[in-house]
C-alpha cells in the first residue's frame, strides 16, 4: 500500500500517515503520532500537506481539531493534475534542452521493436521525410509495420522522397507512389546497400540490416543539414 501510495505521488511519511487516518477514519493529531514511529511535529506538517492536497478534512470537535480522511477517490485527480503539469511543461523543457546547437542526442536500438517507436516520433515530428538506401530491406525486416506507417503518413500529408535501389520490390513501391504520397528515384548502382536512412526535421535515423538489426537515432542540426545536402545533391543526379 505505502509504495502504491508513493506511486501515486505521496512521500514515504505522507503515505504512512494516510494510511494511518484511514484506518482511525476520525483521530487528533496526537492520537495518529501516537499510531506511528514519527515526531508529532513532524505528524503535524504531513496532516497539513494531506489537507492541502484535499486528502484529508479537520474538523473542529470540543475545541480540539479532528482528522478525518476525505473520499480517496481525489487521489485520482492528483495524479490526474501531476500528468497534465507535467506534459505541459516537457514542451518548454525540452526547448531549453534543445537550445544549444551543438548538443545532440544519439540512441542506439538493436531490437526490430525499437523502430516502432522511432517511426512514431518520425511521424509526429516531419512535415517531409527523404530516405535513401535499401527499401527492400527495410521491407524485409519491418514488414508488420508498413501498412500502418504509410496510412498514418498519408493521413497526415507527409510527402515522401526516396532514393533507393532498382529492383522488383521497389519497382511496386513505385508504382504506387502518386497515391502513397511518394517519389521514388533510382541508383544506378547494382551493389546491393544493407542499410537505409531517414532524415527529417534536424533528425536521422541510420538502419544497418544483417543477422542482427542496429538501429541508431540522431537529433543533431548540423549533421542534418550536411546528410540532407548531401540527399539533395544525389536527388538531383540520380
Amino acid at each position: 500500500m505505502i509504495k502504491e501510495l508513493e506511486n501515486l505521488g505521496l512521500t514515504k511519511n505522507e503515505a504512512v500517515i494516510y494510511t494511518i487516518c484511514l484506518k482511525k477514519g476520525s483521530a487528533s493529531a496526537f492520537k495518529i503520532a501516537q499510531s506511528s514511529t514519527l515526531p508529532t511535529t513532524t505528524v503535524y506538517n504531513i496532516l497539513k500537506k494531506l489537507a492541502q492536497k484535499g486528502l484529508i478534512s479537520t474538523i473542529p470537535r470540543k475545541n480540539k481539531k479532528y482528522y478525518e480522511v476525505n473520499d480517496p477517490k481525489v487521489l485520482k485527480s492528483i495524479k490526474e493534475q501531476e500528468l497534465e503539469e507535467a506534459k505541459n511543461l516537457i514542451p518548454s523543457l525540452s526547448d531549453m534542452y534543445m537550445k544549444d546547437s551543438s548538443k545532440s542526442q544519439v540512441r542506439h536500438y538493436s531490437e526490430i521493436e525499437g523502430i516502432k517507436s522511432l517511426l512514431d516520433e518520425m511521424l509526429d515530428e516531419a512535415t517531409e521525410i527523404m530516405i535513401i538506401g535499401s527499401v527492400e530491406e527495410e521491407v524485409k525486416y519491418f514488414q508488420k509495420y508498413f501498412p500502418r506507417y504509410i496510412e498514418l503518413r498519408i493521413k497526415k500529408k507527409i510527402p515522401a522522397r526516396i532514393i533507393t535501389e532498382d529492383n522488383e520490390t521497389t519497382r511496386k513501391f513505385a508504382a504506387k507512389d502518386m497515391k502513397d504520397l511518394r517519389n521514388i528515384k533510382f541508383m544506378n548502382s547494382k551493389e546491393k546497400i544493407p542499410s537505409i536512412m531517414y532524415l527529417w526535421s534536424n533528425r536521422l535515423i541510420v538502419i544497418s540490416f544483417g543477422s542482427k538489426v542496429n538501429i541508431t537515432s540522431i537529433e543533431d542540426k548540423n549533421i542534418y543539414q550536411l546528410m540532407k545536402r548531401n540527399f539533395e545533391l544525389l536527388w538531383e543526379g540520380v
